[in-house]
């Protein structure tokens, strides 16, 4: 238990010590002083007791160290991995989380801590197989879907990604990151109609989305609609100025039907504000401008 559930019933324990110490002094006048010297003695052995322990509480990872030289318990191990992920020591907390199932093979979230873990260290295979086992102990469970589809979109597994979108849909069908998420994916696997259907339906759910706007600009320009292409850039900068890429990706479609200095001067302010801008893009728009 946490130190913090014995502060009230000490109080009872106190007053019993209190009122036995002080019934000794009543009877033991004549040693009263050898008393008080031994109970100022306790007070001051307890005290530093006290204030050694108050150092291991210093942060989380100091107190589930000094919890577990007493007490390896999983629940232990699993909370100072959660902690040590939270300040990005992913390698630190992978290995406990492999204790934690060392300890317990079905610890709550525990394939699902340990596959995340694995995912921050681009072990993308082997969180796979972690997001797998909590799906196959929980098989709605919704986060484990979408970290495992993440996991396949790493490694360029389009259709299996689009398969486990699909689950949290069917789970959910109003889940906006699903549908965006599977959306990206249709476009990798260029399964453009599939992919712009996703994007309206996230923009139906959320239509203040930039992003949802600019993905299916891009997959309605690939599609050849440029018109329709250039609607969703020009909505994406319209609801998120910052939105750099979208002039990129508008520039791309404007040199398209032949409207090179309008697509130079998107090009231009993207690279201005950090966007990777191939200088052989700019470069063809100014020859092509001169002709």
């Amino acid at each position: 238990m946490a130190d913090r559930y014995t502060y009230i019933p000490f109080i009872g324990l106190f007053f019993i010590a209190a009122h036995y110490y002080n019934r000794v002094l009543e009877k033991r006048k004549k040693q009263s002083s050898i008393i008080k010297t031994a109970g100022i003695g306790i007070i001051l052995i307890l005290g530093s007791l006290s204030f050694m322990r108050a150092a291991k509480w210093k942060d989380s990872i100091t107190l589930y160290n000094s919890s577990l030289d007493k007490y390896p318990a999983a629940i232990i191990y699993n909370n100072r991995g959660a902690a040590l992920a939270k300040e990005e020591k992913h390698k630190e907390a992978l290995q406990d989380f492999n204790n934690v199932l060392k300890l317990k093979p079905r610890y709550p979230n525990g394939h699902q801590n340990r596959g995340i873990t694995l995912q921050k260290l681009n072990m993308f295979e082997e969180a796979i197989i972690d997001f797998s086992a909590e799906i196959k102990m929980n098989p709605k469970y919704i986060s484990a879907y979408n970290n495992r589809a993440n996991c396949y979109k790493a490694l360029n597994k389009y259709p299996e990604a689009i398969t486990d979108f699909t689950t949290i849909i069917n789970i959910d069908p109003n889940n906006i990151d699903a549908y965006y998420s599977r959306g990206e994916s249709y476009g990798r696997s260029n399964m453009l109609p599939q992919s712009i259907a996703d994007f309206d339906k996230v923009i139906s759910l959320k239509p203040d989305y930039a992003e949802a706007y600019s993905n299916r600009g891009i997959a309605y320009s690939l599609s050849g609609n440029v018109p329709k292409a250039l609607e969703d850039f020009n909505k994406a900068i319209q609801l998120k100025p910052e939105s750099y890429n979208s002039y990129m990706n508008r520039a791309v479609a404007l040199k398209s039907i032949g409207r090179y200095a309008d697509a130079l001067k998107d090009a231009q302010y993207a690279k201005k504000k950090g966007q990777a801008v191939d200088d052989i893009f700019i470069k063809e728009l100014e020859g092509l401008i001169k002709k």
